[in-house]
């Protein structure tokens, strides 16, 4: 196993998020402008160990921002008014939980069994609350879109359109493939 790096050691939190935020500010390039900005700051590391650093952050960041997108072309795609998708989550992590539980023989008498019921409680809540915000979302979405249409009718009627012109325009406007 290899050593742990010394940014992970040595620097104190603080200054391993200003680190962090001067990497992704710079691009993930001068490495050697970052060395000796710690070097001022009293901790002699390498540009090497930054670069490592760097490039393991930058990879941590994309598969954030991978799974960011995959999550929202999903979304898009696949709609799950009934948090069919949560409920799956969470039932994927009960049965991890236990399969890890038992691939390490864990001994039920020392487990705290009361901390992992909290972070399934705290799952479960979270799967509500997106289910409740999305459903508000919607709704909210609808009721502009209804008021949307009246006034683009409205307006259409009072300036002379013809009505199936006039469809043609909201339907236009407000994405509607016919």
């Amino acid at each position: 196993m290899p050593a742990r790096s010394k940014i992970d050691t040595l620097l104190p939190e603080e200054l391993r998020k200003r680190l962090d935020a001067k990497l992704i500010t710079n691009g993930f390039k001068d490495y050697a402008a970052l060395s000796k900005w710690l070097s001022a700051e009293g901790f002699e590391i390498s540009k090497s160990a930054i670069h490592r650093h760097g490039e393991e952050l930058e990879r941590k960041i994309d598969t954030l921002r991978r799974a960011t997108e995959q999550a929202k072309v999903l979304a898009r795609e696949v709609p799950d008014d009934e948090g069919a998708i949560n409920d799956a989550i969470i039932r994927l992590y009960q049965e991890k939980l236990f399969d890890l539980m038992m691939a390490i023989e864990v001994d039920p008498e020392k487990v705290n069994i009361a901390s992992l019921g909290r972070t399934l409680a705290t799952v479960a809540r979270a799967s509500v609350n997106q289910k409740k915000w999305m459903k508000e979302v919607r709704e909210t979405l609808k009721t502009k879109v209804a008021a949307a249409d009246a006034e683009i009718a409205r307006v259409a009627t009072s300036a002379g359109i013809a009505p199936d012109t006039s469809q043609k325009l909201r339907n236009a406007l407000l994405g509607i493939d016919v």
